[in-house]
């Protein structure tokens, strides 16, 4: 198994420059740092149609197969994207503006 397929996870737990947008760039510089799972802020302050829209597009960096980098909504989906190969890329708030004070928005 070569170094980029390790079952090991190695973890940055906050990746705020990591975007959608920033991902061709950034990739090179994360996969040097031999990370291979980011927690990715998402969203701090905005309301919840910019939040929505940024989740948005992680899920087509998701469905493009060629980008590197996979959604991952769970440990074993962290497990099987880093086995692969690929950037797990786990996506979080930083606080709870963009829920607009409403916690049913998570399943949103």
């Amino acid at each position: 198994m070569d170094g980029s397929r390790s079952r090991t996870v190695r973890l940055d737990a906050a990746g705020p420059e990591l975007t959608p947008r920033a991902l061709p760039t950034q990739l090179g510089r994360i996969r040097k740092g031999k990370l291979n799972t980011v927690l990715a802020t998402v969203t701090a302050l905005e309301p919840p149609q910019q939040a929505i829209n940024a989740v948005n597009e992680w899920w087509k960096i998701d469905h493009a197969l060629d980008r590197g980098a996979r959604v991952a909504t769970s440990v074993e989906k962290i497990r099987q994207t880093v086995a692969a190969g690929d950037l797990a890329v786990v996506l979080h708030f930083q606080g709870s503006a963009p829920l607009g004070g409403q916690v049913e928005m998570v399943d949103t």
